[in-house]
């Protein structure tokens, strides 16, 4: 029989990832999101060192080896960003942040912006290149600029907001030359130049109307907005540390409740469904 190509690698598993997460959320069908889950298990397990926080390339017959290039690191990272929406558990969250920290001791130019393909003591590399292209598969510095505008959201790091402004301002020629060649970067400079909202849940994930509540945004297509889930428990308190005003949010009455802001600047929380979709949507209310 001839051979086949059955690696594991890190970058296509972080495409998987969001994939299925997104899947989980416009069909709303739960094998989608466990499929995920189980994806970012598997590489979690397999393919990471929890201790030095380093990520491998690649898996295949019980073997992990080669030190992650940025794409491993920008599209996992995207995944994991992807599993929290679908899946609000804060752990997600959490390794995507600590993975945003290694990527950029790796692969950033703090001199001329974005991150180079290779880190720096790779051995047998002459020559360190960018990559700026979005093909079959956006480039690493396309994904990674809306991985950090979206951390940067998430956990309030102006320095995250800082990597994505000089990031796009490096491939500034490509975007207004040529920007159908990097259509995936475009759409980071897009939610950059919005006002994006951050859109908070405060419920149990287990409760039939926190699913109900969350279930009013994933059927929106909200490109410019994070949803975040104030548990009111341990995932709540990893959020407040990056976001101090998530902290007070709870439930009213005793049911999931949203919170809908701009610069966490909140509207008048609601349990609401109909109010709360009225938000979502846009359209004036009264919330007095």
């Amino acid at each position: 029989a001839p051979p086949r190509d059955d690696k594991v690698l890190a970058a296509w598993n972080g495409m998987m990832i969001s994939a299925l997460a997104r899947g989980a959320q416009v069909f709303d069908d739960a094998r989608y999101r466990q499929a995920a889950q189980a994806a970012a298990w598997f590489v979690e397990s397999r393919l990471y060192d929890r201790v030095s926080g380093t990520l491998l390339r690649r898996f295949r017959d019980g073997d992990a080896a080669i030190p992650a290039l940025t794409e491993d690191y920008a599209w996992l990272i995207a995944g994991l960003l992807d599993l929290y929406t679908a899946a609000p558990d804060v752990r997600w969250l959490t390794w995507a942040v600590r993975l945003q920290e290694r990527q950029d001791a790796l692969f950033r130019d703090p001199d001329g912006g974005g991150y180079f393909s290779t880190a720096e003591d790779a051995p047998g590399v002459l020559v360190r290149f960018k990559d700026n292209y979005d093909g079959a598969e956006p480039s690493a510095n396309s994904v990674s600029a809306m991985n950090l505008l979206r951390l940067w959201q998430i956990t309030g790091r102006e320095a995250w907001r800082t990597q994505a402004d000089h990031l796009l301002r490096a491939f500034a020629t490509e975007l207004t030359r040529a920007g159908t060649s990097v259509p995936q970067l475009a759409v980071a400079l897009d939610f950059k130049l919005s006002t994006p909202r951050q859109i908070v849940v405060a419920g149990n994930p287990a409760s039939p109307d926190t699913r109900a509540m969350l279930r009013l945004v994933h059927a929106r297509f909200l490109p410019t907005a994070i949803l975040l889930l104030a548990d009111g428990g341990e995932g709540q308190q990893a959020l407040a540390r990056w976001q101090p005003s998530v902290g007070p949010m709870r439930r009213i009455g005793g049911k999931a409740t949203m919170y809908v802001c701009e610069n966490f600047i909140c509207r008048l929380p609601t349990n609401d469904l109909a109010v709360a979709a009225a938000l979502l949507d846009g359209v004036p209310v009264d919330l007095r």
